[in-house]
Order: C-alpha cells, then structure tokens, then sequence
C-alpha cells in the first residue's frame, strides 16, 4: 500500500491526469486477461503485431495486447490473427479464413492455428482445408 500511495503522491497535478487519461484511452483491464503487476501498479498494455513468413512474399499475422514488467513481455490479450495481403499475385499462397489460439501458462507464449485454403492461382484452390500453428513469443 505504502508503494502505491508513494506513485501517486510523486507526481504533480499534470503527471496524474496525463496517467488517469492514459488508462482510461487503453482500457488496460479487459475481461478474461492475464493482467500482471509492478510494484503494485497496473501496467500499460501496448499493441502488438507480429508476422511469421511461410516464404519470402507470404505471411500470417497475430495482433495482441502486451504488457512489460521487469523488462519481460507478456500477452495481454488477444485481438486478431489472419493471412497477410500479397500484393506479388505469386503463388501458392495460403488465405486464412478462421483461426485458434492458445496462450502458455506463463503468457510468454501464444500459439495460433491458422485454418486455410491453399491458392494456387488467383481463383484456384487445391480444394484441401490446412492447418498451419505457428507460436509466437512475447516481444520477439
């Protein structure tokens, strides 16, 4: 309590509202999240989006929230996840049209399963549903 009394009374009137403001604009508490503290203190979550290339042209993406505490990055929550726009026209190239994620015990890490379909020109498919996880760690 001590610690918590001491961050707030360390800063002026402007510090405050600018802190209060910033809270309230990120709405860093969200339902069913793995929020973590730091000296007793609520930390920001910030966006975050990642990429994994299966090829040199062609991507999935996964958008979250993270937080940082002790200099270690920790999902906070979720918010999409997709194929990449490919604006080569080269193929194949996999289109996602539903997702599944998982997050590991510790929120350092979180898994996703991209279900798509495979192109193999700009209007055929291989008519066959893939599966592709890929796990992404927090901050990397």
């Amino acid at each position: 309590m001590d610690k918590l009394i001491d961050f707030f009374t360390s800063m002026d009137l402007e510090e405050f509202e600018d802190y209060i403001m910033e809270l309230h604009n990120n709405s860093v508490i969200e339902e069913n999240t793995d929020c973590r503290e730091e000296n007793g203190i609520m930390p920001l979550a910030d966006d975050s989006k990642q990429f994994y290339f299966y090829d040199k042209v062609h991507w999935f993406y996964l958008d979250t929230k993270t937080v940082t505490v002790n200099n270690v990055v920790y999902y906070n929550s979720f918010v999409d996840a997709g194929s990449g726009f490919d604006l080569t026209e080269t193929y194949p190239q996999y289109s996602s049209y539903a997702y599944d994620y998982t997050v590991s015990a510790d929120s350092r890490k979180m898994t996703v399963k991209y279900y798509c379909t495979k192109y193999l020109s700009k209007y055929i498919t291989d008519a066959t549903k893939y599966t592709i996880p890929y796990t992404y760690t927090a901050g990397e």
